[in-house]
């Protein structure tokens, strides 16, 4: 890394903070499971940057969010949860899932529309 890309990170500039993503698959998903989910991932990489108008940096909680959102819901890192008690203790996150289950095949339709 540059010197000046490191003094960037140090000031605490995460929007410049490279990112990584690893994927897993449960042993259970089919084969239509893990190519919808390929698919996604090969959708995102094409098209993603599109999608970069519709959102905004938060520099406080250093996260993208999108435009229309009203209430920022709080970001959980791992080093909150703590264990000195003996029991798994971390802030509350509310558990919310703003779409309903969809088959593989109805979410692969929703990939094609969107290509």
């Amino acid at each position: 890394m540059t010197r000046q890309y490191k003094k960037v990170l140090f000031e605490g500039h995460e929007l410049f903070r490279m990112g990584y993503t690893r994927i897993n698959f449960p042993w259970f998903f089919n084969e239509e499971d893990v190519e919808y989910v390929v698919s996604a991932v090969e959708f995102v990489c094409k098209f993603g940057w599109m999608f970069l108008p519709v959102y905004k940096f938060d520099a406080d909680q250093n996260i993208w969010v999108h435009r229309n959102e009203r209430e920022q819901s709080q970001r959980v890192w791992l080093g909150e949860v703590d264990y000195s008690s003996g029991e798994l203790k971390n802030k509350p996150v509310e558990e919310t899932m703003p779409f309903s289950i969809q088959t593989t095949q109805q979410l692969s339709e929703y990939l094609r529309q969107a290509e």
